[in-house]
């Protein structure tokens, strides 16, 4: 049952926790430009936030392959920061994921630059002691891949959904690590069931946990609808992670604050709303947009899609 009564009349899920400052409300602020020489421009690269800081590894210039890690600190004067190499160091790479866990920041998979997936998980510690191949023991290995998505599960396990690989195979399979023995790091296979296997196949999708559900949130991605031409996915899946079982999360399809269908966006968690930023949401013959930029927000304790002008209304303050 929905904990906001206002919803089943038709108004906004939560209009009632304001902000003290709305000054800035709604509005995109564009922090300081990197130079080319500390930031290339890219595209596939992965990102991981640690206190204040935003680390970005990777990517492509459609030219080359990147291998670089930038930083860049919301509360440091000396704003973007290219982090020197040392050995070892992840091959460059695209198309790979990343998260963090505490002062650790973990990479898995990709595109390396000979065209062919990795299956290597990595570990950076920002407290000074560099990048480290970790899991390299483990019994357990997941298949080669890119465009999955690499979540972190109560500050311990890692999970892997989906992906891409090297043959083009759309996989569905779910891996979990536990982070609390690097050196012997574990992959486990994780068992699920519940939903459709086909809309759980999935590449370009984006993953969130929700700490109150227990629950992993898939939304979007390519899913194949044959093997040629694979599909983009509107579907909001949530998999539990305790009792292991998928399900689709039902709303209204025709609200005009729902997002369509979309892959390669991003998502957030921000106070009882989840976030979705973006994507690539071409059409060919239908609609010639090739990317939205516009943000989307779904109440997570109330199921609806709600619109995000309402929420940075500055009469009404912000809900996060």
């Amino acid at each position: 049952m929905c904990e906001c009564p206002a919803a089943r009349v038709g108004y906004d899920c939560g209009l009632s926790v304001l902000a003290s400052d709305v000054s800035n409300t709604g509005v995109w602020s564009q922090v300081l430009l990197p130079s080319h020489d500390v930031y290339r421009p890219r595209a596939g690269h992965a990102a991981a936030v640690v206190i204040d800081c935003l680390y970005v590894f990777g990517g492509t210039t459609l030219n080359d392959v990147i291998d670089d890690l930038v930083v860049f600190c919301v509360n440091s004067p000396a704003a973007w920061q290219t982090v020197p190499q040392s050995e070892p160091w992840p091959t460059a790479r695209h198309g790979h994921a990343m998260c963090s866990v505490d002062m650790q920041i973990f990479l898995f998979g990709g595109v390396l630059e000979n065209g062919s997936s990795s299956s290597e998980l990595w570990m950076y510690d920002v407290n000074g002691s560099g990048w480290q191949l970790i899991a390299t023991v483990s019994t357990v290995q997941p298949p080669a891949r890119s465009g999955h998505t690499l979540t972190a599960v109560d500050d311990n396990w890692l999970y892997v959904i989906g992906g891409r690989t090297s043959d083009g195979e759309f996989v569905s399979d779910i891996y979990m690590l536990s982070v609390d023995n690097i050196t012997g790091a574990q992959w486990q296979r994780v068992p699920s069931r519940g939903g459709r296997e086909a809309d759980h196949r999935l590449t370009g999708h984006s993953a969130v946990y929700h700490n109150d559900t227990r629950s992993l949130l898939v939304f979007g991605g390519f899913s194949p609808e044959n093997a040629r031409f694979p599909r983009r996915s509107a579907l909001l899946l949530s998999y539990h992670v305790d009792t292991k079982r998928w399900v689709t999360l039902s709303y209204d399809t025709a609200v005009p604050t729902m997002p369509r269908e979309r892959a390669y966006h991003a998502a957030v968690i921000v106070g009882n709303y989840m976030i979705i930023h973006g994507g690539q949401v071409h059409v060919h013959h239908e609609d010639e947009t090739c990317y939205d930029s516009q943000l989307y927000v779904y109440h997570l304790s109330c199921h609806v899609w709600v619109d995000f002008e309402s929420l940075t209304d500055a009469s009404a303050g912000m809900l996060f």
